[in-house]
């Protein structure tokens, strides 16, 4: 406290210890579930996509470019794909 009043943590050790003290073990990963939830339909769609992505372009003669096209192309799909669930 400061004066009376009570002083906000400062820092990522800070607010880690403000948060123990105050929701426990269970408060550090409070935010773990909804996170995970949008991770790992996001990474599965990746994968898929950028496996589909590099066959095609291999089979059309992409080369060693493929990588460079395929990556960004896929994580575009999934991103417009997942986004709407980090609005939930």
């Amino acid at each position: 406290t400061f004066g009376g009043r009570a002083v906000p943590p400062t820092g990522a050790a800070g607010i880690l210890r403000h948060v123990f003290r105050t929701e426990g073990v269970a408060g550090i990963y409070s935010g773990l579930s909804p996170t995970l939830a949008m991770a790992i339909p996001s990474n599965v769609l990746y994968f898929a996509a950028y496996d589909e992505l590099s066959a095609l372009l291999r089979a059309r003669g992409a080369g060693d470019a493929t990588p460079l096209l395929a990556g960004p192309a896929a994580r575009v799909l999934a991103s417009a794909a997942t986004s709407p669930l980090e609005l939930v």
